[in-house]
């Protein structure tokens, strides 16, 4: 299930700020150990952990006014930024988070990366809030020539309005 973003309006200071997160993104992508060691799904798909609530280890902050700005969120569980490289395919699964929704902010994106959510298919734009149940299947895509890169941000699901 994909949910209309406006249902959660403590998303709306994040997504207002959304070109100050690429910038936070772009000047540390490129610096060696800049990053804490990122998940890799056959080397085209990483996570890289901004705000870890779940007490699997320390959060890690190497991005401070994303940090800041997700923070504010009630019911926060994790924070991180996912890069879904060109060819790059999550085949659909179904997330063991019940409770917790997901929330994809679009950073950088090109119009053959997709989302699909049970038998919802949708676009990822820059700027924009997809809002979805991860504890329905869900899988994504990157057919195109350059890298998607979206804010994920994890909270529990009883934040909606």
């Amino acid at each position: 299930m994909i949910y209309d973003p406006a249902s959660f309006p403590f998303l709306g200071p994040v997504r207002e700020a959304w070109r100050d997160v690429l910038r936070e993104y772009e000047d540390v992508r490129g610096f060696a150990g800049a990053w804490p060691q990122p998940h890799v799904h056959n080397g085209k798909w990483n996570v890289v952990s901004i705000i870890n609530n779940l007490g699997m280890g320390p959060p890690t902050t190497p991005a401070p006014r994303t940090s800041e700005l997700c923070a504010a969120i009630p019911g926060l569980v994790t924070v991180g930024f996912s890069v879904l490289a060109p060819g790059a395919e999550i085949y659909p699964h179904i997330d063991d988070m019940s409770g917790i929704l997901r929330a994809h902010l679009g950073l950088l994106t090109n119009p053959d990366c997709a989302l699909e959510v049970a038998d919802e298919v949708r676009s990822w734009r820059e700027g924009e809030w997809l809002v979805f149940d991860e504890n329905v299947s869900h899988s994504a895509w990157n057919r195109g020539k350059t890298d998607r890169v979206v804010l994920i941000v994890d909270f529990k699901e009883g934040r909606a309005t």
